[in-house]
């Protein structure tokens, strides 16, 4: 959202609010340098005690408008019309009571409804609020643009916007230092990760090296199945759990991979609903993708290779080593990737707009 706001602002004057939760971090935070405000660029970091959205929604949520009131009113006055609220999250529907005269936009990320399932109804209410307040519904997964196309009556509000790609992810061309017989994932290590299927893949390409850049989360006591299963395949001679990285050195690992994976357990109803950053993000570099039937991956048959058993998997890594040297193919990856910057998504907002 931020890499979005920055490219937006560049054309027309921009108000970012980020919200902190309340903590022993949050005294005297420090301002990632992406959400510095500069120029026609306002960053407000509003922190935030937990609850606020929540239990505490009926308290907080007048004193959040109030603000939401203020920061339009500034903007009015500077600009001379009233700015368009980009709202990304149903709880942010009760903050734009006071701005009955803003166009509003709602950003979907998610199914937000799998996020605290005892509090669904809640946030289908909230949800179904701001669609109808919406003047454009902007969803980063197709399948949450078909979803909302079902609920209203104006087809032509949903758009498919999917993530973009920050210009220092893209590869320069020519770049060749590539380890041929890596396999790379990057991102959490949690269940939406078919970690049955990794151990089987790993298992049947023992020449190759598979590493998992991120945090590997806390077991449970017990651990949960899934867990189990992580635990057998980061211990296999091949897997590499690399812990987590700086965001600096994330562009180096998908660089140098032979292969760029994304294992996701395609019936996960998270991986469904969602977009993968590491979509663009591994496009960018140019090279090779491999993931499951996740829907947003499959939208890209022509850069990415869909595999959803060990068998295939293994067979298309294989015949990928030695196929390395795909220019073609590579610089393809990147041009598409060039054509999906920030940059571009904040020129597609703007025509919206």
């Amino acid at each position: 959202m931020t890499a979005l706001a920055r490219e937006l602002a560049k054309t027309r004057r921009v108000c970012a609010v980020g919200n902190a939760p309340m903590g022993a971090q949050s005294l005297g935070p420090r301002i990632p340098e992406d959400q510095e405000s500069s120029g026609s660029f306002e960053w407000h970091e509003w922190i935030l005690p937990p609850g606020y959205a929540g239990r505490f929604s009926k308290v907080f949520a007048p004193l959040l408008a109030r603000r939401v009131g203020r920061l339009t009113k500034a903007l009015r006055r500077s600009t001379g019309e009233w700015p368009c609220v980009v709202a990304p999250y149903p709880y942010n529907e009760p903050w734009l009571a006071l701005v009955p005269e803003c166009p509003v936009i709602y950003y979907n990320l998610d199914d937000y409804s799998l996020y605290e399932p005892h509090k669904a109804s809640r946030v289908a209410e909230l949800e179904s609020r701001l669609v109808h307040r919406s003047e454009r519904i902007l969803c980063l997964a197709l399948t949450q643009v078909e979803r909302f196309r079902r609920q209203v009556t104006d087809q032509k509000r949903v758009h498919h916007f999917p993530l973009g790609v920050m210009d220092r992810f893209i590869r320069p061309f020519g770049n060749d230092d590539v380890e041929v017989r890596s396999v790379v994932y990057i991102g959490n290590m949690e269940d939406r990760v078919d970690w049955r299927f990794v151990a089987e893949v790993a298992s049947r390409c023992p020449q190759l090296k598979f590493y998992f850049v991120g945090d590997v989360t806390p077991e449970a006591t017990p651990p949960a199945e899934w867990q189990q299963e992580r635990t057998t395949a980061l211990a296999m001679p091949n897997v590499i759990a690399v812990g987590r990285v700086s965001q600096a050195d994330i562009t180096a690992w998908s660089w140098k991979a032979g292969v760029n994976w994304m294992p996701y357990k395609a019936s996960h109803p998270f991986n469904i609903a969602c977009c993968p950053t590491k979509i663009m993000d591994y496009m960018a570099s140019g090279r090779p993708i491999l993931s499951t039937s996740v829907p947003e991956c499959a939208l890209y048959p022509e850069w990415i290779a869909i595999c959803d058993d060990a068998v295939t998997a293994a067979e298309w890594l294989h015949e990928q080593v030695g196929a390395d040297s795909d220019s073609i193919k590579i610089n393809g990856r990147i041009e598409f990737a060039m054509k999906n910057t920030w940059i571009i998504r904040a020129q597609e907002l703007n025509n919206l707009l």
